[in-house]
């Protein structure tokens, strides 16, 4: 009986009920968690599906128009009709159809110039049809590395006359190719300028 006793006692020291409590209470908090994380990500999802919907039909609205602007710019970069591209539902370029050729062809098919071509131009046409109510940022990294002079010319005019509407910011470690841009030029100047003068002082 006693040694019954004692080990009743050592279990009764342990507290097997307040450890039951707060397991229990620690139970409750979980689901509490797991509940309030499943109605965070129920809050998501449907706010993924919103801006998804919202997305699809911008980009329904503006697939079209940007064709056309990018196979407009096209004819002026390259100085004559060349083609016109083809955007899938993501706006990314689905095909080229060359000036004359009745068939689409993949755009590895066309030549790393024109590919570039191709690419800036679409960029630049999407950024017309979305500069209607508010500048836009356009980003462009090294955008016309294997375009020629003339082609290289024509493209920088294009720049030149949106600078008012759209913000390039133009990554490149060729900045030399970008001097014919006016404005660029006195920035560039300016910045020479500067640093010849720190390092005459």
């Amino acid at each position: 009986y006693r040694q019954d006793e004692a080990v009743a006692s050592a279990l009764l020291r342990q507290g097997p009920y307040s450890g039951m409590a707060s397991a229990e209470e620690r139970v409750h908090q979980l689901e509490a968690d797991e509940a309030a994380e499943n109605r965070r990500l129920e809050a998501i999802l449907r706010l993924r599906n919103v801006v998804e919907a919202a997305r699809a039909r911008v980009l329904a609205g503006i697939s079209e128009p940007v064709e056309e602007r990018a196979r407009a710019l096209l004819e002026r970069i390259v100085g004559r009709p060349f083609a016109r591209v083809r955007l899938g539902d993501t706006m990314s370029l689905e095909s080229v159809r060359p000036e004359g050729c009745s068939a689409s062809a993949a755009l590895e098919q066309m030549s790393s110039g024109e590919r570039e071509q191709i690419y800036f131009a679409t960029r630049l046409a999407l950024a017309d049809v979305l500069a209607t109510d508010e500048r836009q940022v356009v980003v462009l990294d090294d955008p016309l590395v294997d375009t020629d002079a003339d082609r290289l010319s024509r493209a920088l005019e294009l720049i030149d006359e949106r600078s008012d509407r759209l913000q390039f910011v133009i990554l490149s470690c060729h900045p030399e190719r970008y001097l014919g841009l006016p404005k660029l030029v006195l920035r560039h100047m300016d910045k020479l300028n500067s640093e010849q003068e720190m390092v005459a002082k």
